[in-house]
């Protein structure tokens, strides 16, 4: 513990995201998840605390709580926050989740954001991601003006190492994020679906179902 203490101290009055992300609650159910920015604010020799920037509620936990940093900003926590309307409540994670490489991530917001937009529950993706289809009225449609794999490594990375690399980014993708959906209509396409647990792991709201 005096080494997580001993690295603590160097990050007070630092701002962090926190993973898991926090859960809001108030008397009504569980709230839409936000991912507020948190500040580090004392650390001693067992403990430290944190407060929530945009509601002002606070936290003391023990070290033994801190998991790992993440650049970013993202302080990786064993046990899940739970916030309430006049306090915050912790319960223990027995299996962490598993943290995307910034590659991997990056990929995931951009099929969110999809998703979201599009307001349809799976994507269809040619291989190196230059063709993104949705479903509509069950057939398969393109959607003009989009290229993934040039939005995700930009045009500096050539045509053809796209098309080695990007399948196997969206492969690596854990499944309780990215769920691969077995369809056989489009040749040289495959099919995904960004889960709920995926949404909230990127701070975002699944879209209605």
């Amino acid at each position: 513990m005096k080494m997580k203490a001993d690295q603590l101290k160097k990050d007070i009055g630092k701002h962090f995201r926190i993973r898991p992300l926090p859960e809001r609650w108030s008397k009504a159910g569980q709230r839409h998840l936000r991912d507020d920015p948190w500040s580090l604010d004392r650390v001693t020799r067992r403990h430290f605390k944190i407060t929530n920037l945009s509601t002002g509620q606070s936290k003391e936990l023990v070290l033994d709580n801190v998991r790992e940093y993440r650049s970013p900003d993202f302080l990786i926590l064993h046990c899940q926050l739970i916030l309430r309307d006049h306090a915050v409540d912790i319960e223990p994670v027995f299996s962490p989740k598993s943290m995307l490489e910034d590659e991997q991530e990056r990929l995931l917001e951009i099929l969110a954001e999809c998703q979201t937009k599009l307001g349809v529950p799976k994507l269809m993706i040619s291989r190196d991601g230059a063709q993104l289809l949705q479903p509509d009225k069950g057939i398969w449609m393109q959607v003009e003006g989009v290229n993934i794999g040039l939005e995700l490594f930009g045009p500096q990375k050539p045509e053809a190492h796209r098309l080695v690399e990007f399948e196997s980014i969206a492969e690596s993708i854990p499944g309780e994020y990215l769920r691969r959906i077995a369809e056989t209509v489009c040749e040289n396409h495959f099919c995904v679906a960004v889960t709920p647990e995926g949404f909230k792991y990127l701070g975002l709201i699944p879209p209605a179902s």
